[in-house]
């Protein structure tokens, strides 16, 4: 036989609802019991979908919170790995102080340093690492520790930096280590 011949009497089956007793029931009846069993599968349906779709949400929160876990791990593995160098930055600021100040120091051995100095600074400046602390910036316990307050003896203002003694670095907005400072009181 083929496809073209089957007609949709072939493929019907004959449905006919009976009661407990087995006696077939009325036309009316079985619409009625149909109806009953169509509520209950649509009902059945609906609950499946819903469910679905609740699985299906929880899926997706469960996936961004994941990545969003990530990202907040690798942040603090660069922040950890940026203040691990920190005191590496501090060598080569002290070294490029000291060497400028002196005056037997080789201009040639001085210009590697500070060669040395740049690149590692774009290294940082690509994670987004700054530093802060300036004299005469306005002091904030936020990204400032101070260590002493020093008398004015002129026209310093207040409550502002009066020396640095070692850098701030702040990672995007995060402080990674506050500047060690002296202010003006």
């Amino acid at each position: 036989m083929k496809d073209k011949d089957i007609k949709n009497e072939d493929l019907e089956e004959e449905f006919v609802e009976t009661n407990e007793d087995g006696e077939e029931l009325s036309g009316n009846d079985q619409l009625k019991k149909l109806r009953e069993k169509l509520k209950v599968a649509v009902a059945e349906k609906q609950k499946y979908l819903e469910n679905w779709q609740r699985d299906k949400a929880e899926f997706i929160n469960a996936r961004r919170r994941d990545e969003e876990s990530k990202s907040e791990y690798l942040k603090f593995a660069e922040a950890k790995m940026v203040e691990e160098m920190l005191p590496i930055l501090d060598s080569f600021d002290a070294a490029l102080h000291h060497g400028k100040s002196q005056e037997n120091v080789p201009k040639d051995w001085l210009a590697g340093l500070e060669s040395v100095y740049q690149q590692f600074q774009t290294v940082l400046a690509k994670y987004d690492v700054t530093s802060f602390g300036e004299v005469g910036d306005p002091f904030d316990p936020n990204f400032h520790h101070s260590i002493a307050a020093v008398t004015k003896k002129g026209d310093e203002k207040e409550h502002t930096l009066a020396e640095v003694l070692q850098k701030g670095y702040k990672m995007k907005e995060k402080v990674i280590r506050p500047a060690l400072v002296k202010i003006f009181e």
